[in-house]
């Protein structure tokens, strides 16, 4: 699978959800261009729903590093354990911020409360949420398709015409 061709083709999805910051708003362009690329209907569909509730990676690392820069600020040394807990804590947490754009945010508040951190550290990345969300729902929105295209192409199930293989000619 040529990679420059699946994001050439992934545009649309993507720009949508780099503008509205959700997952759940992008799903219909996502299916559709997913689609397009040569994934059957099924496995298009189960892929990219699987991933909006999965795939929250780009939330995860934000939080992650959200945690880190609050201790730094605040002059808290975090432990590695800490350091684990608080990766485990974003994983887990992400899984159930599907579709409300910020919703990040808001439940970075728990993982602060709960490694000890203060929460009025929340304030901190505030102002810069919006700019930081657009980017990773748009890093979401691509690896939903990107795994679903490789599903597909494992289970020997991607449309051998398709436009994003190697030596296809568009």
């Amino acid at each position: 699978v040529s990679p420059g061709k699946s994001v050439r083709h992934i545009m649309e999805p993507a720009m949508v959800s780099f503008t509205t910051c959700s997952s759940m708003a992008t799903l219909a362009s996502n299916v559709k261009c997913t689609k397009r690329m040569g994934v059957p209907d099924a496995i298009a569909t189960f892929g990219i729903t699987l991933g909006n509730v999965i795939n929250m990676d780009g939330t995860a690392l934000y939080q992650v590093l959200a945690v880190l820069f609050v201790s730094q600020i605040y002059g808290v040394s975090l432990p590695l354990s800490s350091q684990i807990m608080a990766v485990v804590l974003a994983t887990v947490v992400t899984i159930s911020l599907v579709g409300v754009p910020g919703a990040g945010t808001a439940s970075l508040g728990l993982i602060l409360l709960s490694l000890g951190l203060p929460v009025e550290g929340v304030g901190l990345v505030l102002a810069v949420d919006r700019l930081c969300d657009m980017p990773r729902t748009m890093l979401n929105c691509i690896g939903d398709s990107m795994c679903t295209i490789i599903a597909a192409k494992s289970e020997g199930e991607l449309d051998p015409e398709s436009p994003i293989l190697m030596g296809s000619k568009s």
